[in-house]
């Protein structure tokens, strides 16, 4: 099982339904939405997307979003350390490096 969480669960549900969708080969794989970091438990690996998105056409660039990003992350981190303390937790949210640091 392989449980995909967002704070929002009708989006991890979309989510899910597009892995299934486009990815065939997964059949011996299940993934569950979900929107309970608990759900995240027995995850060996957690691959953590969370992040404002810079707001286009306003000159915002990815480090405009540093501050929102690294709260995310901070909160994000804490509660995986709580549930998933042994997971490999992989950071893919912008700006890459700092929140690497930050995590």
């Amino acid at each position: 099982m392989s449980p995909l969480k967002d704070r929002t669960l009708s989006k991890a549900e979309g989510q899910v339904w597009d892995i299934e969708d486009s990815i065939p080969l997964l059949k011996d794989m299940e993934i569950i939405p979900s929107k309970q970091y608990e759900d995240l438990a027995d995850s060996d690996i957690i691959i953590v997307t969370a992040g404002v998105q810079p707001k286009l056409g306003h000159g915002q660039t990815r480090l405009d979003t540093l501050s929102d990003n690294a709260e995310i992350i901070r909160l994000t981190i804490k509660e995986l350390d709580r549930v998933a303390p042994n997971s490999i937790v992989i950071i893919i949210s912008n700006p890459v490096n700092v929140l690497t640091q930050i995590a």
